[in-house]
């Protein structure tokens, strides 16, 4: 069984795509194949069905003009948004546990990225203002969003091999890859964390030292959406500043 036999079912849209992939772009000429594939996969399908998607493209298709009802219930809807995340990281491990059991070395997200898209993701609901907004600003908004995304993504996959170096001995070809390019990766992570304010610094290590879960992190994840959000914009910045680039 396949990333993609396991999100088959989940149906897709152009808009989220678009934005997943414009923000992918810069990670090209430095990540391998099958990682910028997975990210793309994981990125969209996440986001097709967690309530903040959801209402990016309900407000951005045309002839929808009343917001999407996730229920009155606030707690109910935070609910919704981090169950997608505990989805996920269940679905990737059911995936890692049966590579290792066949002994196939082929790439499979890590956990730490995950945890991190749940840490953002998690309790994240739509803002009231997105139906008030122009076209333009919303298509932004989405765009900054996807961008938070995938570097949380790349920072996370940083982060877990730098943990686990052994896990690049399980992905093969792509892990002979990425141990080519960790260096790079490294010092783009490194660069980009220098960019950010202390206080964001702060909130990533507030979080980092919970385990990347939202429910242990002092103050709710309120606090650190902002530095996730300056964590994507830092990344891109450093990329694109790079020789590689």
């Amino acid at each position: 069984m396949s990333l993609d036999d396991l999100v088959e079912d989940v149906p897709e849209d152009p808009l989220i795509t678009g934005a997943v992939q414009r923000a992918l772009a810069v990670y090209a000429a430095l990540l391998p194949a099958d990682v910028l594939r997975d990210v793309e996969v994981l990125a969209t399908r996440t986001l097709f069905v967690h309530p903040l998607g959801i209402s990016f493209v309900a407000r951005l298709t045309p002839g929808v003009h009343a917001e999407v009802d996730m229920g009155e219930d606030r707690a109910e809807q935070e609910l919704q948004g981090f169950a997608v995340g505990e989805i996920m990281i269940a679905m990737m491990r059911v995936l890692r546990r049966r590579a290792r059991e066949r002994g196939e070395p082929r790439f499979l997200m890590p956990e730490t990225p995950l945890l991190m898209l749940q840490a953002f993701l998690g309790y994240f609901n739509p803002d009231p203002a997105l139906w008030t907004m122009r076209d333009d600003a919303v298509l932004g908004a989405l765009d900054r969003l996807c961008e938070a995304v995938v570097g949380l993504f790349f920072t996370g996959l940083v982060v877990d091999v730098l943990e686990s170096p052994s896990s690049l001995d399980d992905w093969g070809e792509t892990g002979r890859a990425l141990s080519k390019v960790l260096p790079s990766m490294t010092s783009a992570l490194h660069g980009a964390r220098a960019r950010l304010s202390r206080r964001e610094r702060h909130a990533l290590e507030a979080f980092e030292a919970c385990g990347w879960d939202p429910r242990r992190v002092g103050g709710g994840p309120a606090p650190a959406r902002a530095a996730f959000f300056a964590l994507g914009l830092a990344l891109a910045a450093e990329l694109r500043a790079s020789p590689a680039s």
